[in-house]
């Protein structure tokens, strides 16, 4: 049965998300940091026999849907998304996204390696990353014109001014790095909870790469959020990237998906299949 959640339920939902953290970031964070009564923010729970068999979220426009065996009511979660034109975003784990954006006709897919730091020690030097900045809000305009200016980026729903308001609401940081008084890289922290965060926003301009900047940015974000005992965790689909962030510790947790659509969903009734009656 699928029902809408409350405060109430905030304990199994977290213990719930706690079986497999990293794949919970976002889930965890964004409970922690605004609760279950917000306009911009709702979840809903698929319950049967033993509890809670899925998670779906929805914090503004983007939609997590979690499960961790798999088994739950698919057709039913589905009619919990937006049905209204707009942007919108689903993302989760690979092998629950991906049949879902089939039965929903969604084209505009992506997958991606997800990584997890559990340790510091591969990660540059404390003192080789003096000189770096903690962003402030006058630091943003800088911060989302380099963004625009990283064409691997593409094109990022929602993206603008999503780290501003991480920053703004305390579920997130920026650390940027400088060269001749141009901000030329950053890396950055989103749905920061009580036990992890996401990387986000890890960047170089084209012009200053290959001088260690982001990693000496991603060092600095790291060690920060470890010492606070927040693990950090990360997308990746560069092979080059997943490389650099091996080297600096990071290990596989698994693989994520995000489907996103304009306008109105359109199901395809023949492929929506729930998995549990």
């Amino acid at each position: 049965m699928i029902r809408k959640l409350t405060e109430h339920n905030r304990r199994a939902v977290l213990a719930y998300a706690a079986q497999e953290p990293c794949y919970n970031v976002f889930l965890t964070g964004d409970i922690e940091n605004f609760g279950f009564e917000t306009e911009f923010q709702e979840i809903w729970g698929d319950f049967g026999r033993g509890g809670l068999h899925a998670v779906l979220l929805r914090y503004y426009t983007n939609n997590v849907i979690y499960s961790k065996d798999c088994e739950f009511d698919v057709a039913g979660m589905m009619k919990q998304l937006p049905r209204t034109p707009g942007d919108w975003m689903l993302s989760g784990k690979e092998n629950l996204v991906l049949p879902m954006a089939e039965a929903l006709g969604l084209d505009d897919l992506k997958t991606q390696f997800l990584v997890e730091l559990r340790s510091r020690d591969k990660l540059d030097p404390e003192d080789s990353c003096a000189g770096l900045e903690w962003a402030c809000a006058e630091d943003f305009d800088e911060v989302m014109r380099l963004h625009r200016e990283i064409k691997e980026f593409g094109r990022m729903v929602g993206s603008e001014g999503g780290i501003r308001k991480n920053v703004e609401s305390g579920t997130g940081r920026t650390v940027s790095a400088r060269v001749d008084g141009r901000l030329v890289s950053s890396a950055s922290s989103a749905a920061e909870s009580s036990n992890a965060a996401m990387v986000i926003g890890v960047c170089t301009h084209a012009d200053y790469r290959n001088r260690g900047l982001a990693t000496r940015c991603v060092s600095a974000l790291c060690r920060a959020l470890l010492s606070e005992g927040k693990f950090p965790c990360l997308f990746y689909d560069n092979p080059a990237a997943g490389r650099i962030y091996r080297r600096m510790g990071f290990r596989d947790a698994g693989r994520w998906a995000m489907a996103s659509w304009k306008g109105e969903v359109q199901e395809r009734e023949s492929n929506v299949k729930g998995r549990r009656s």
